[in-house]
């Protein structure tokens, strides 16, 4: 992979051109012309989307603007890739390429140059676990608390397995009542049962350390990659 993919893979650059436009200064004559007329299509292309999304919402119209937008987009991106011949990408350009969420997700810079792919499947596999704990306990937690959320927190955790789940009402809620809790029965009582409330709590601080972690290495790594981009 050559580094101009990075640029690329910022979504800054997809909306305003900034990497476009740099790297025209390391293209000849003709290929820099090239490059500006794409980034000019992509623009109006992506002006026709948000003006058709403001006045009328997201209709088909306006996501086949944006697709083509993309499209123009990914064959800049082929284009400034195959053409760029300077080895060593400067600072700058480079520098702020990484500072993108696609980038730092898909660990692109740890692709850069040659022989790195063992490298950068290691930091998607790290981003890939923090997202799916991430995701087990956004998708997970909150319903597992509505579900026995008609336990009083008294109830110890093995009665509650062994009744069971709240019953739904007619709007398909966990929740069953909006009053305070019925003395006549134990299981009615619209409660939170703590130990379901946090539940996920530390797998998603596990979740949140591990991001941190690798959002701290992927910008500490930045000159790396950098010098590293030149090994092609």
């Amino acid at each position: 992979m050559k580094w101009p993919a990075v640029t690329f893979f910022n979504e800054v650059n997809f909306v305003t051109g900034f990497g476009d436009l740099m790297l025209c200064d390391l293209l000849d004559e003709q290929s820099a012309r090239r490059i500006t007329s794409l980034w000019s299509i992509r623009v109006i292309l992506l002006a026709v989307s948000l003006g058709i999304g403001l006045h009328n919402g997201f209709t088909t119209s306006c996501w086949a603007t944006l697709v083509a937008a993309v499209g123009v987009y990914t064959v800049s991106a082929g284009f400034a890739v195959e053409k760029v011949m300077v080895a060593e990408p400067p600072v700058a350009v480079f520098t702020f390429s990484c500072i993108s969420v696609l980038n730092w997700l898909l660990a692109v810079p740890f692709g850069v140059g040659d022989a790195k792919h063992t490298e950068r499947a290691v930091w998607l596999c790290v981003n890939l676990l923090a997202g799916v704990i991430t995701a087990g306990y956004v998708f997970t937690d909150g319903p597992l608390m509505s579900a026995w959320g008609c336990y009083p927190p008294t109830v110890p955790w093995s009665e509650v397995g062994a009744a069971g789940i709240c019953p739904q009402n007619h709007h398909g809620s966990w929740r069953t009542c909006d009053t305070p809790p019925v003395r006549s029965s134990a299981f009615t009582a619209c409660q939170k049962f703590d130990r379901v409330d946090h539940l996920g709590a530390g797998a998603f601080r596990a979740a949140m350390l591990i991001t941190a972690a690798s959002i701290g290495v992927y910008v500490v790594s930045i000159g790396r990659n950098r010098r590293r981009a030149t090994e092609v």
